[in-house]
């Protein structure tokens, strides 16, 4: 397989109104993609595969794969998992196989209380307007408490509560997490009522080793 063959509409045929995907095609697609991004050495693991896999019927919207895995389409994703088990690579290799208005922007959760410490609240209005891409927080747990002017403010916090709050608006755009804390250290980090939100917002796929 030469790098840039296929292209994503190589993946699926429609038919009517639906996009049928052609799974093969699909891995093949992701390990082109892969290379590309993280070079000639990058590899699809049984492991990640299988993470992999569960992303891509939640992105594509295979309604009998997900009721399989229990997966939620109005539910964001929660991606768990220990450190450099490819979770941030897994959201940027799946991207594109989202509709395209529910493909998302990454930003690390480090990145963004240091951008609160800048500009202040003036920086969350952009991923709070109704026309908002769809987000990935990165990396959540690595943050720090941001100050602006004096003023603490837990930004991560404040961004899953404010998806919380909206989340019978199926019109809303989604939030999506990676991180490698466990459950208890979310809660231990963000309180229970935090834990309790992610609980309802998203679903919970394990990235293992």
């Amino acid at each position: 397989m030469s790098l840039c063959k296929l292209q994503i509409t190589d993946t699926f045929d429609v038919v009517g109104t639906q996009k049928l995907y052609n799974i093969k095609t699909c891995w093949q697609y992701l390990l082109q993609q892969g290379k590309l991004i993280y070079g000639s050495t990058f590899i699809i693991s049984p492991q990640h595969k299988t993470t992999l896999y569960k992303l891509l019927v939640y992105a594509i919207e295979d309604a009998k794969e997900m009721a399989k895995y229990q997966l939620d389409p109005r539910k964001g994703i929660l991606l768990m998992g220990e450190p450099n088990t490819g979770k941030t690579a897994m959201f940027r290799l799946i991207k594109s196989f989202f509709p395209r208005k529910k493909q998302y922007d990454i930003k690390t959760c480090r990145i963004l209380s240091q951008e609160f410490s800048l500009k202040g609240f003036e920086m969350t209005t952009p991923l709070f307007a109704p026309n908002a891409r769809p987000l990935v927080l990165d990396n959540l747990g690595k943050e720090m408490i941001a100050k602006h002017y004096g003023y603490a403010s837990d930004v991560v916090y404040n961004i899953v509560e404010h998806f919380y709050e909206q989340r019978y608006d199926l019109s809303f755009p989604k939030l999506h997490i990676t991180t490698t804390l466990t459950p208890i250290e979310i809660e231990k980090k963000y309180g229970i009522t935090f834990r309790k939100m992610l609980t309802e917002l998203f679903n919970v796929i394990i990235c293992e080793a």
